[in-house]
């Protein structure tokens, strides 16, 4: 079985708490298939932009440590919200 994604772990939750509705069961597809869009996005930018990063550090073209260079990005790309922890 495949893990799943924090978009579809919250759909379930939400499918457990929220009484079904005729909107809820016509709409509830159409912002899942939206939200993993946007997360699979999110997932490619990143990607792309960490193999960006590590051939510039192989490049030799910043001095920062791996570590530090993808917590820069990450909060660059998404900001510092540390409030769901």
């Amino acid at each position: 079985m495949a893990q799943q994604t924090a978009v579809e772990q919250l759909y379930e939750r939400l499918e457990r708490m929220i009484p079904r509705t005729e909107m809820y069961n016509r709409d509830k597809i159409i912002y899942l298939k939206q939200a993993k869009e946007m997360e699979k996005q999110q997932h490619e930018e990143t990607a792309l932009s960490i193999a960006e990063i590590l051939l510039d550090k192989l490049e030799g073209k910043n001095g920062l440590p791996s570590k530090e260079l993808f917590e820069q990005y990450y909060t660059q790309t998404y900001g510092n919200n540390n409030k769901t922890k």
